[in-house]
């Protein structure tokens, strides 16, 4: 039988339906409403009502399976029981957090999550710095889950393999720079892997996604974060150089080098007051922004089916792997 509908890879559902289907499912009050807010990975939407304010996530058909977001709750609530500063899940009156919804390219789950605290701020040496901390207060809370979550693994896999296989169509016309990516590709890894175990504390949950986008601060400095989207199992290296990835900037002037220094510096020793690293670890930290880079253009390559190429796959790549040369030579990562 032919479905009614024309295939979709990706729809937008209707805040209004929201509000009227899925917010009385909360123990929210009759004025609640919900806005469209803004399409990533995931689309999210703005929910408030007379005392509150929240978000609801509708995660994107296929992008996540129900396991995956089951251990995003269990996760967070975790974090949340032991207060530590998160955006945490939200149950229903009947006590769910995961709501099925159908939509036209199939079953699509919604979680209503905490308002992050506070607002995207400026970075400052001092943001920088407790904002580590609070990742060194995550990873070592989430080695006290008392078993091991259904969560898929950060590791060479996801972070290189898989996004080489997404760009080849795309630099199909360059071969040179799919094989520049290959075969540095193939260098990280060896140098990850003899640097770092895959076992704790070197490798377990990771937030996956500490950039400074996902980060709130209040009035007082004091950080909350969200978007636990990414998360999952890897070198913790790696969760933090997603933010010395692009701390300070990612310019390549003398005042814009000693500037992501500093804040990166100031982020790890907030880091390392809940756990400290060993020198392999100071120096994986170092090889992953280029990893990170890799794996950004695999997820470019793999939202254009969603979000379109914009016409710039060309420009967007130029720059991604001049990024990478240029981080590997100043750095000597390899």
């Amino acid at each position: 039988m032919t479905s009614p509908h024309f295939p979709a890879v990706w729809s937008v559902l209707a805040a209004d339906a929201l509000a009227e289907q899925v917010l009385p499912r909360y123990a929210l009050d009759c004025a609640a409403t919900c806005e469209f807010f803004k399409s990533g990975l995931n689309d999210t939407y703005r929910v408030r009502d007379r005392s509150a304010s929240y978000y609801l996530r509708v995660y994107v058909h296929g992008w996540r399976e129900l396991h995956d977001i089951e251990a995003e709750v269990e996760l967070l609530n975790h974090l949340h029981a032991h207060r530590l500063s998160v955006s945490h899940p939200i149950a229903t009156r009947d006590g769910d957090y995961i709501l099925p919804l159908r939509a036209c390219e199939g079953i699509r789950y919604a979680v209503l999550f905490s308002r992050a605290r506070g607002r995207m701020s400026e970075e400052t040496d001092h943001r920088s710095y407790v904002y580590g901390r609070l990742a060194g207060q995550i990873h070592v809370c989430a080695d006290r889950l008392p078993h091991t979550l259904e969560r898929f693994h950060i590791d060479h896999e996801l972070l290189l393999d898989s996004p080489l296989r997404a760009v080849q169509r795309l630099l199909a016309h360059r071969p040179r720079d799919y094989d520049y990516l290959s075969d540095i590709a193939g260098q990280l890894k060896a140098r990850v892997d003899e640097l770092l175990p895959k076992e704790l504390p070197e490798y377990g949950i990771c937030h996956g996604d500490l950039n400074r986008t996902n980060v709130h601060f209040r009035d007082d400095d004091t950080p909350t974060v969200f978007d636990f989207d990414c998360f999952g199992y890897g070198w913790r290296a790696y969760d933090l150089a997603v933010f010395g990835w692009q701390a300070g900037d990612f310019g390549w002037s003398k005042a814009a080098k000693a500037n992501r220094t500093r804040r990166w510096n100031l982020f790890l020793k907030g880091y390392e007051e809940c756990r400290a690293l060993s020198a392999d670890e100071h120096a994986a930290a170092k090889i992953f922004p280029p990893i990170r880079q890799i794996w950004n253009m695999g997820l470019y390559a793999t939202k254009s089916a969603r979000m379109g190429h914009d016409g710039r796959v060309d420009e967007t790549f130029d720059w991604s792997i001049q990024s990478i040369r240029t981080w590997i030579d100043y750095y000597s990562v390899l």
